[in-house]
């Protein structure tokens, strides 16, 4: 199989998918119907949906905030 990236309309599904989730849950697996359903519309493996779901998961956890305090490198040191 051959690999194609992510479209800006696949990855927006997924990341919906990941903010709105039909049940409540910490992590998804190929299995689950949702998954099985978005991979289907957006013409993607399960497993794939599932990795991108993780992937956009870890990037919002780790995401600073606007209330994080400026690290020191970006500090005016005149």
């Amino acid at each position: 199989m051959s690999r194609r990236n992510w479209s800006r309309q696949e990855t927006l599904m997924a990341l919906a998918f990941y903010l709105c989730p039909p049940l409540p849950r910490k992590n998804w697996d190929d299995s689950d119907a949702e998954i099985q359903l978005l991979a289907g519309e957006i013409e993607r493996t399960e497993s794939a949906v599932c990795l991108k779901t993780a992937n956009l998961k870890a990037a919002t956890q780790t995401r600073p905030t606007s209330a994080s305090p400026t690290p020191p490198e970006w500090t005016d040191r005149s």
